[in-house]
């Protein structure tokens, strides 16, 4: 929660992220990634090998991100008309414009004030809100009443207020989608004609780095072959990858990528790049899997003196077996017609596992 205040007033800025999904990893740009909730961050370091650019504030750092290159995208207000209450002027404040990250809301406080207009009012009248709102906008108004109610209710009306008092109504702006043009929101109270507070609504669609002045053509990180967006290449055509370092055709390389009698490139558990699987992690950010088509899973992978992707090959009972999984404990560097030579008589189905 932030809060920001303004002379006596203040201004309270939250954001909802209970309400709305918060998987930031499947945003890949830093517009859509601010727009998916408050807690989303996008990492605006070129340098960042993490396997995710928009993730939460905490999940970037400990990726490897610098937190001064953390981009978070915070509701802000500014307060335009706050003047002294009259009888035709029942509200603090008047004109307020909020620029509102979508996914996320806003709390602000209204004071309403009962000035009366006769003596029946001045031993307890109400204090009634009316609020017109467009397309986009929810609002929603919770009070206690100068402490009729134990908690605050979501309610647009206090009774029982004296002459002179103030009822504070806690005024939710809500969100969920991105609108090009302001929109505006008006409040009467006590059925009075002319609106006693406008709302100006702004929403933050875009990040500041994704405009086109900030945009670097043919950029270093880049490799010369695109142009760096908030951190990230977006590449020429013609070529791909992370610093756009690959070129030809990325079908063909993928091929590359797939194990033999497998379908599934780096076997459903990595990317493909220039040729290679880059193994990602699970959904712990362990680096559960690893070897040439990422097909060796430290989870299942048997073991061999502690070992993880280890097993003694040398072991009669799996050299009996009809379905063997072998796997080895360290990098391996050997021709494959040795290896063919080597396991000439082992079965058919032999899997071999390497770290």
């Amino acid at each position: 929660m932030k809060i920001i205040e303004f002379g006596v007033f203040l201004i309270v800025t939250f954001f909802v992220s209970s309400v709305f999904s918060n998987d930031c990893k499947t945003e890949t740009t830093c517009g859509t990634c601010i727009q998916r909730n408050g807690t989303c961050g996008w990492c605006l370091s070129p340098d960042y090998k993490g396997n995710f650019r928009c993730e939460t504030k905490e999940r970037l750092i400990s990726s490897g991100c610098p937190e001064h290159k953390v981009l978070q995208s915070i509701n802000s207000a500014h307060l335009q008309k706050n003047r002294k209450v009259t009888k035709k002027r029942l509200l603090q404040p008047q004109k307020v414009t909020l620029q509102l990250v979508p996914n996320t809301g806003y709390v602000l406080p209204v004071k309403a004030y009962l000035l009366a207009k006769n003596n029946d009012q001045r031993l307890g009248g109400e204090v009634i809100l009316s609020v017109k709102a467009p397309k986009y906008l929810k609002v929603t108004m919770k009070s206690d009443c100068n402490n009729n109610h134990p908690a605050p209710v979501e309610t647009s009306s206090c009774h029982g207020i004296h002459d002179g008092q103030t009822a504070t109504f806690s005024f939710t702006i809500l969100t969920e989608t991105c609108f090009a043009k302001k929109k505006t929101i008006y409040v009467r109270a006590n059925n009075m004609r002319k609106a006693q507070l406008v709302i100006v609504v702004k929403a933050k669609c875009e990040c500041d780095c994704e405009r086109k002045k900030a945009v670097k053509d043919n950029a270093q990180y880049c490799n010369g072959n695109g142009k760096l967006v908030c951190g990230l290449c977006n590449c020429n055509y013609g070529n791909y990858g992370r610093n756009c370092e690959c070129s030809g055709g990325r079908e063909k390389d993928e091929k590359d990528c797939i194990r033999p009698g497998d379908s599934e490139v780096c076997s459903g558990n990595g990317n493909c790049l220039c040729g290679n699987c880059m193994c990602l992690p699970d959904s712990f950010g362990n680096n559960r899997y690893s070897g040439r088509y990422c097909s060796c899973d430290r989870m299942s992978c048997p073991r061999f003196n502690g070992s993880v992707c280890g097993v003694n090959i040398l072991s009669p009972s799996l050299l009996s077996s009809r379905s063997l999984h072998i796997a080895l404990p360290f990098p391996l560097h050997i021709p494959s017609s040795f290896l063919s030579l080597f396991f000439r008589n082992l079965p058919d189905n032999f899997i071999f596992c390497t770290r």
